[in-house]
């Protein structure tokens, strides 16, 4: 009992100080046209909408952002960077007795984000140059509404997503993992967890899927659809609902946004991979051509489904 009052008593103290925190937050809005520095370890209040364009933008550590609900951030053709750390990464939070806002929106900008915490939030990129490392991001609230976003969507774009940490506890479908179209990106020592489709590249080339952990995927662990050139290399899938990895085509997908289909994947390279206690361990189809050499594909309900028309080379 002295255990779960010191609990209360703690949570209550910690939910009081966020709230005098946020009392406390410079509130931004609207567009901003100049340079402008997040400053380390004060607070900020977005209710609605912030435009940066043609601008330069600095997180300093610590620094404390309180999101209304649905709220997001964009940055157009702008230079953006942190200088924050593993100790005190800048933390982009909801308000009080909201659930989840939106997004951070990324367009024709250069970004580097390091030691970022989003709760309840996503990131979103178009045409822009990118890095991403040591975020964290965590989802606690149903977005069932909402789940056709991905927590990282990655469109036209080329950078790295590396060393960071998604994770759903809701364990429902509420948005994929890191999702790339067209573009050019390494995704390397993330680890993803209940998350559906954790990594899908659509019509991605020259790039790789390095020492990922993905762990109980509410659909595929790693999902490649005509893609070129990919090497996805010593990662572990452990009980991915559907396929541990699935390499495909694209023969019936084209909108306004991608207008040319690729077909299928080609040149795809899938080495030393852990795959375990998933329904399809491994899954090669719609023509695909893949080179395979020392997988371990263990456990799964069906290890291996390649179809006829699929080339597979077995490298020994």
């Amino acid at each position: 009992m002295k255990k779960i009052f010191f609990l209360y008593i703690f949570l209550l103290v910690l939910f009081s100080c966020q709230l005098n925190e946020q009392s406390n937050a410079k509130l931004l809005k609207g567009e901003i046209k100049n340079d402008f520095t997040f400053k380390e370890f004060e607070s900020y209040l977005i209710e609605d909408s912030l435009n940066f364009i043609n601008a330069s933008i600095v997180f300093e550590q610590g620094v404390t952002l309180f999101l209304g609900d649905n709220a997001h951030i964009t940055f157009k053709n702008c230079f953006v960077k942190s200088t924050s750390n593993f100790t005190h990464p800048v933390v982009l939070t909801t308000k009080s007795e909201v659930d989840f806002w939106d997004r951070l929106y990324v367009f024709d900008s250069d970004i580097a984000l390091s030691n970022f915490r989003f709760e309840n939030g996503l990131i979103s990129l178009y045409q822009s140059s990118f890095m991403l490392d040591s975020l964290f991001m965590i989802t606690t609230n149903d977005r069932i509404n909402y789940h056709e976003y991905p927590f990282i969507y990655i469109i036209k774009s080329n950078g790295d997503v590396k060393n960071s940490v998604l994770k759903n506890p809701v364990k429902k479908w509420t948005g994929e993992g890191i999702v790339v179209e067209d573009g050019k990106v390494n995704v390397e020592n993330n680890f993803i967890e209940f998350i559906p489709d954790a990594i899908e590249f659509t019509r991605v080339k020259n790039s790789s899927i390095r020492n990922n952990k993905i762990v109980s995927s509410l659909d595929d662990g790693i999902d490649l659809n005509a893609c070129r050139d990919i090497l996805i290399f010593n990662n572990t899938v452990i009980a991915s609902e559907d396929k541990g990895i699935s390499i495909g085509g694209d023969y019936s997908f084209s909108d306004k946004l991608h207008p040319v289909k690729w077909g299928k994947s080609r040149n795809i390279t899938i080495e030393d991979n852990t795959i375990l206690n998933c329904k399809i361990g491994i899954a090669i189809k719609d023509s695909s051509e893949v080179y395979l050499k020392n997988n371990r594909i263990e456990n799964n309900t069906t290890n291996k489904v390649i179809e006829k028309s699929s080339v597979v080379h077995i490298i020994n």
